[in-house]
């Protein structure tokens, strides 16, 4: 009710910024900016007027950050649907499995705009090994210093390191990176997780109780 209220002077400024110059540096971080808060209140039912998201495409086609915003609208699209209790896209509805294909391509683009542009790499291994499309997970994961992230992202870079070896069947390699992972940040909860169900699968049960 409160975004119902303000919808027409929203509007009102998104033209008149159009008329102005369609393609601004202003008018681009204004962009990101709405698409950051509408991710943040996914929850919430928002006037479909204020979705900017397909504007800001034709405007910026080709901007990686532009690109990354609509990989993470339509990954989180996926993540949030009630009809993705699951999470699983081998049995979820093909109408739900499309939000997951539709962030791959657009974080693909992502990347292509700009290989320095962690955040969509990191997100574009995320859905790969969602959709079980491991071919390019390796490259995404290992073309990038992670370190000059911070820990926070050179852990999740671990994480799915460990996930792909997983996958792969190479379960001494992904209880490497898992433990990598869990010496990178305060609370590695996810990493930890993974180690000590890695440890279960190899009978090691202690250790895994332990971890």
């Amino acid at each position: 009710p409160v975004l119902a209220r303000y919808t027409a002077p929203f509007v009102s400024l998104r033209l008149s910024l159009k008329r102005m110059d369609p393609r601004t540096g202003f008018l681009r971080a204004w962009y990101l900016l709405w698409e950051s808060f509408r991710q943040v209140h996914v929850n919430q039912t928002i006037p479909v007027e204020l979705d900017f998201l397909a504007e800001a495409l034709d405007a910026f086609p080709n901007d990686a950050q532009i690109l990354l915003a609509a990989g993470s609208r339509h990954q989180l699209t996926w993540w949030m649907s009630l009809e993705n209790a699951q999470r699983d896209p081998d049995s979820e509805p093909a109408a739900i499995r499309k939000f997951l294909m539709e962030a791959r391509g657009y974080l693909r683009r992502s990347v292509k705009a700009d290989a320095k542009e962690a955040e969509a790499r990191l997100r574009l291994t995320n859905v790969l090994l969602e959709l079980n499309d491991l071919e390019d997970v390796p490259g995404l994961l290992n073309d990038y210093n992670w370190t000059t992230e911070g820990p926070a992202f050179e852990y999740l870079a671990r994480l799915f390191e460990g996930a792909l070896h997983e996958r792969r069947g190479n379960r001494p390699a992904a209880a490497a990176a898992y433990d990598r992972a869990i010496g990178l940040v305060p609370l590695p909860q996810t990493a930890q997780v993974a180690r000590a169900h890695l440890a279960y699968l190899e009978g090691e049960r202690p250790q895994a109780a332990a971890i």
